[in-house]
């Protein structure tokens, strides 16, 4: 069954394989990985695999069953066609124990860039127990209105970044939400630094950015 696997994964070009011969010379398949392996390795913390395991998850794979249902309603997503719920309130009403969990070992959260505060809003909605910082240019930090539960603060993530004050130093995240694209390599290590100086030692910083290829292409995801 291993070897089966392997082999639909080396005709994905995702590994490489090379006939050999065992001690007995009978033919062996020796594989390795390629280029497109690095997306599935562990590679200090960036890796796409926990990603794509939850896109092959039971709770969404099941949503498929419900496409038909969905198309006919009409203004309804599949997964609340199937749960009953949005993905959101799925998380956080207690339904799966491994989605529940996701912020529940979060205290502090500081939003860098985060404009008027939408995202940890709506972070907040769900996780009512975390303190939130958002943090931004203080021209932008003047035009949002209050929020409970978030502080706005002003400042430049190039020259700083607020220490997320907390008794519970390994529930602080910082999040980097499409900012690091704006910037060049400078700019990136200033802003990264900033963030490690900020955080103890078993803080996280979390980056969600788009990943294009360097050359474009029209076919093929990977």
């Amino acid at each position: 069954m291993i070897d089966r696997m392997l082999r639909l994964l080396t005709s994905y070009s995702i590994l490489s394989c090379t006939l050999a011969e065992d001690k007995g010379r009978r033919p062996q398949r020796l594989y390795g990985l390629r280029h497109r392996s690095k997306y599935f390795v562990d590679n200090n913390g960036a890796c796409a695999a926990p990603s794509l395991m939850l896109l092959q998850d039971k709770t969404i794979l099941e949503n498929w069953h419900s496409i038909k249902d969905a198309v006919k309603e009409g203004g309804i997503d599949l997964f609340t066609c199937t749960h009953g719920m949005n993905v959101f309130d799925y998380m956080s009403g207690g339904r799966d124990a491994r989605f529940t969990d996701l912020f529940n070992e979060v205290k502090t959260v500081v939003d860098e860039g985060g404009g008027i505060g939408e995202t940890l809003k709506i972070i907040l909605s769900n996780n009512p127990h975390i303190r939130a910082i958002n943090y931004d240019m203080p021209h932008v930090i003047a035009a949002a209105t209050p929020i409970p539960g978030i502080e706005h603060v002003g400042g430049d993530m190039v020259k700083s970044v607020p220490k997320a004050d907390s008794p519970f130093p390994e529930g602080q995240l910082i999040i980097l939400l499409w900012i690091l694209h704006c910037g060049n390599d400078e700019f990136y290590v200033k802003v990264l630094k900033n963030c490690w100086e900020a955080l103890p030692p078993t803080g996280k910083v979390v980056i969600v950015e788009v990943v294009i290829p360097e050359n474009p292409r029209t076919d093929k995801l990977l």
